[in-house]
């Protein structure tokens, strides 16, 4: 008699999902805020400081304290990255090299993904706002309209953020080392 042996086709995760979901949502929110700051710098400070011909020190002050702030926390970000992708996940899977220009770059991409599904997220506000106080069934449906529209689009880019960081930790090779 020959014994049968059953191979799983569960595919090998190398960390836990509890994990990788706290770590994107703590990425998520460092990178949010990295852009929030210099996303004021860039639409409010400089206008203000234009606007007053930098003659205005308290914007002048707060300008470089946004910056000061924002570049700590790009540092940051780097280092919290650098210990998930270049430590935990290099070391599990024997497979990522990655520099200190991609990480970067990954965070500002990151981030864009973040604020892109906040400004949907303020717009889906200001259209029930506007859906609250609309006068006809008409402006109404054009509403609800915009609200699905811009829904979807938040969809869609919350799942290309999640795809970008956590695709490729999904599964590794049955010879790699596994982390729990």
């Amino acid at each position: 008699m020959t014994e049968e042996y059953v191979v799983s086709e569960k595919p090998m995760f190398i960390f836990s999902l509890d994990g990788v979901r706290h770590f994107e949502c703590a990425l998520k929110h460092f990178c949010a805020l990295h852009g929030l700051f210099w996303e004021h710098i860039t639409t409010i400070s400089s206008t203000q400081l234009a606007e007053t011909k930098g003659k205005c020190d308290d914007v002048y002050r707060k300008t470089l304290l946004l910056s000061s702030v924002t570049s700590e926390l790009e540092e940051l970000i780097d280092e919290f990255m650098c210990n998930f992708l270049l430590k935990e996940v290099a070391d599990a899977t024997d497979q990522i090299r990655v520099s200190k220009s991609d990480l970067r770059q990954f965070i500002w991409q990151y981030g864009h993904f973040v604020l892109a599904e906040e400004h949907f997220a303020d717009y889906i506000s200001l259209f029930v706002k506007r859906l609250h106080g609309a006068k006809g069934d008409e402006e109404k449906k054009v509403l609800q309209d915009k609200i699905l529209q811009v829904s979807n689009f938040l969809y869609v880019t919350r799942l290309e953020r999640k795809k970008y960081l956590s695709g490729f930790l999904e599964k590794v090779s049955h010879g790699s080392n596994q982390v729990q």
